[in-house]
């Protein structure tokens, strides 16, 4: 019987997926993502954001029809194209460093993550009769107390998909740099031995 604690197919000791740090804060051993599952998981939230920016750039086909949250402002008609191709761009070159990574992915990844938040709370705070049109889109209720929760509710779901698919892969990249080091890609993704 092998007594390796990963034993795999080949007899060979695989990597957990979740390995325990000699590292101890405060008196609990942190746990840390391995690199394969940190690049896994910074890919995914890569082509969310690369599909999230194609939003912005069909903005750009129906300006007129189009709406964007820029900090926190609503624009509307002639004032969304600029934004809108600005943000689509940033988007995607932000998606494109984190699929590689490439070591511009930390700083265009943290820029993000700082700039969602950022967003979502001006966004609040300037239109804060908007929490109530959020209700309308999840609800089919007319009781504006009702709506007004839903919105809350609403909002809260999406600010958390939104924060945790930028702050997340933001944090992993600068807890792990070794992840966007070149030679390192191929070796995590083909497995380490």
């Amino acid at each position: 019987m092998d007594s390796r604690p990963f034993p795999d197919r080949c007899g060979t000791n695989s990597k957990p997926l979740l390995a325990r740090t000699d590292r101890i804060d405060n008196g609990r051993s942190i746990l840390r993502a391995s690199p394969t599952v940190a690049l896994i998981f910074i890919r995914i939230c890569a082509v969310l954001i690369g599909l999230r920016s194609l939003t912005n750039f069909g903005k750009l086909l129906h300006p007129t029809e189009s709406v964007l949250v820029f900090f926190g402002q609503i624009l509307h008609d002639a004032a969304v194209p600029l934004p809108a191709l600005a943000m689509g761009v940033f988007m995607l070159v932000t998606a494109i460093a984190m699929w590689k990574p490439f070591k511009l992915a930390l700083p265009l990844a943290t820029t993000y993550a700082l700039y969602v938040p950022t967003n979502l709370v001006l966004w609040m705070l300037i239109n804060p009769e908007q929490i109530e049109r959020v209700g309308t889109r999840i609800s089919s209720s007319s009781a504006p107390h009702e709506l007004w929760w839903l919105g809350v509710l609403g909002m809260f779901v999406y600010s958390l998909v939104a924060i945790a698919t930028t702050a997340i892969p933001a944090w992993l990249l600068w807890r792990q740099p070794s992840l966007s080091e070149p030679s390192a890609t191929p070796t995590l993704l083909q497995g380490q031995r």
